[in-house]
């Protein structure tokens, strides 16, 4: 019996380094630049030191996101520095618009929706496909 209660810590103790492991080396595979066929003119960069960057620039504005990302197990968790959060308008851009843009801003802020978590469901030396909100995402990874 007690040999049995040994091997079962020794297995849980090999299996949390093993998961440390692996989320470590995930990390590493997925720090990169990407972008999405699903979001054009968007481009998400995971720095290697949990940091991430999302730029988007579409029909005169710019938008830009901060925050920080890990891995645990399946999952890469983001969560977005909401106050930090910038939007730059052109001068062609209907007000309509960017009352639009602005209320997004602020619903993100008062949802939460700053906290996402994606399954990962493969990466690549090329690309990571992600799974969420009952879609699948394929993340092209850019040589930028």
């Amino acid at each position: 019996m007690e040999k049995t209660i040994v091997s079962v810590a020794m297995a849980a103790v090999l299996g949390l380094a093993l998961a440390g492991c692996s989320s470590n080396g995930m990390k590493d595979k997925i720090a990169g630049k990407y972008t999405a066929e699903l979001t054009p003119g968007v481009t998400y960069e995971f720095k290697a030191d949990g940091q991430f960057l999302q730029n988007a620039d579409s029909e005169g504005c710019q938008m830009t996101a901060t925050g920080t990302w890990n891995v645990k197990g399946d999952s890469i968790y983001m969560k977005t520095d909401v106050d930090n959060i910038s939007v730059k308008y052109g001068e062609d851009v209907p007000e309509e618009a960017k009352a639009m843009m602005d209320e997004v801003v602020n619903a993100m802020k008062e949802s939460g929706a700053a906290n996402q978590a994606f399954k990962i469901n493969s990466v690549t030396d090329s690309e990571m496909v992600l799974e969420g909100g009952g879609m699948q995402v394929t993340y092209k990874k850019t040589n930028d």
